[in-house]
């Protein structure tokens, strides 16, 4: 089976960082990391890392270029965004099973 596709805005990335964050967001990246997924990055996100710390930056940095793919932010990626922003998560999804240490 192929890797599943994950796209990651700056947030996530951050999120190895943050707290309240830390254990998913480090988690999603090692899976990365192994090749389980395939991280999706727009230009946007890569912009936006150009103003983050150096560490936030090295969560990509240090990342296999196999596993990077970059994608253009068009409609269709606005469109998921703000999909994903109105979902109410009320039970495990399969995601969040993957990401349980």
């Amino acid at each position: 089976m192929p890797p599943l596709r994950v796209y990651a805005e700056t947030s996530v990335i951050g999120g190895c960082f943050d707290h309240q964050f830390q254990v998913a967001s480090v988690r999603l990246f090692d899976l990365i990391r192994r090749g389980r997924f395939l991280l999706l990055l727009s230009r946007l996100t890569l912009d936006e890392l150009q103003a983050a710390p150096a560490h936030v930056r090295g969560v990509i940095a240090n990342l296999p270029e196999a596993v990077i793919r970059r994608v253009p932010f068009d409609a269709e990626m606005v469109r998921l965004r703000d999909a994903s922003n109105t979902v109410t998560r009320t039970a495990a999804t399969p995601v969040d099973s993957i990401l349980r240490p």
